[in-house]
């Protein structure tokens, strides 16, 4: 038997079409029927997938909710894929998504597909051209079972770390118009503070992350900035944080505040702030979370080197259980902050006057 050559799942919209299609049976665990499956593909691999009827997509209504899933999903290219038993409803489908392809999204990037009601044989479904003479398409390969299964995984996997970076802000840096300006006005101030008394300024980061760290809540957009660039700024803070994500137990490392922080920041703070959100997901043993953090972190690992290493640690595949003792709920939930350079209560009074 002649099985196809195959890629790794990181280049899976270079995959040969047919190649795409037999896999589909695979990845749902059944064969299309009178459905659509959407697969969207970034730089590194699968992002989301979805799977639409055939009849949603005949008006503009169905395509339009199409188009509002896909339009957050950070990819370049789409592959669409068809079953029917009348490929003329999977053409159909295909004329109700003229106005999604010509999107400037998806223009370049894009191809759809008709595969029988068996899963026997497949053909580029083009508006122009009906392919419902099932002698004109191509059959449709046979896969080696291992890699096949291994593929489904892995895109299932991929498509989750998408999901999850997305909804913990981890995907490309956000420049709303918010954050934008609080960015400048804290830097600002910030600039101002430094010149005048740094010592104060120091002090109000401490107490800012202590806030932020006991509260049960998110921070928000003006703390994540501030502290952003704040952790960038000092190394005191920065070995508290650490201290904090090591020393507590693995439900209190607050994953979530390292990841709002980094969709607040920019260069070297969102590299840092990934890493810190690695690594406290990594005590946790949340491996979408780590995977997603150090996908971000390690694009800054020149500028920041522990991203580097918190990726080589995770790669291991040894879990904080294995390495760390465990702590229980009923242990102090704090860590020994400022063990480094302990301060009188009476100077922080002073540094706030």
């Amino acid at each position: 038997m002649n099985l196809p050559v195959y890629k790794s799942v990181g280049a899976f919209a270079s995959l040969e079409p047919g190649t795409v299609t037999a896999l589909i049976p695979t990845l749902l665990g059944r064969f299309l029927s009178e459905e659509v499956i959407a697969i969207a593909t970034g730089p590194k691999g699968p992002v989301h997938t979805s799977v639409w009827p055939l009849a949603d997509l005949y008006d503009e209504a169905g395509c339009d909710r199409l188009e509002t899933e896909l339009d957050p999903v950070p990819a370049t290219w789409l592959w669409l894929i068809g079953s029917s038993a009348d490929l003329t409803n999977v053409a159909a489908a295909a004329a109700g998504l003229l106005d999604f392809r010509d999107t400037p999204k998806w223009s370049a990037g894009w191809g759809m597909l008709a595969v029988t009601a068996d899963g026997g044989r497949w053909g580029y479904v083009d508006d122009h051209v009906d392919q419902t003479d099932h002698h004109l398409l191509r059959p449709v390969p046979a896969l080696d079972p291992l890699w096949a299964h291994l593929t489904a995984l892995a895109v299932k996997a991929k498509c989750a770390t998408a999901l999850e970076a997305a909804a913990l802000g981890l995907g490309p840096v956000e420049d709303d118009d918010e954050t934008l300006a609080l960015e400048g006005i804290l830097a600002r101030l910030r600039g101002h503070a430094a010149e005048v008394d740094a010592r104060r300024l120091a002090v109000e980061d401490r107490a800012s992350l202590l806030a932020c760290l006991d509260r049960r809540g998110p921070a928000t957009v003006a703390e994540a900035v501030n502290l952003g660039r704040a952790l960038e700024a000092s190394l005191p803070l920065r070995e508290q944080a650490i201290e904090w994500i090591l020393a507590a137990p693995p439900a209190r490392t607050r994953t979530g505040l390292w990841c709002q922080i980094a969709r607040h920041t920019s260069g070297s703070a969102r590299t840092l702030a990934a890493t810190l959100a690695g690594l406290a997901a990594w005590r946790t043993g949340d491996l979408t979370t780590v995977c997603a953090a150090v996908n971000v972190a390690y694009e800054g690992r020149r500028e920041q080197p522990a991203a580097q290493v918190l990726a080589e640690l995770v790669w291991t595949g040894i879990g904080a259980y294995a390495l760390m003792p465990s702590r229980h709920e009923g242990e102090a939930m704090r860590p020994p902050f400022g063990s480094r350079e302990p301060h009188r209560q009476d100077d922080e009074q002073k540094g706030l006057a």
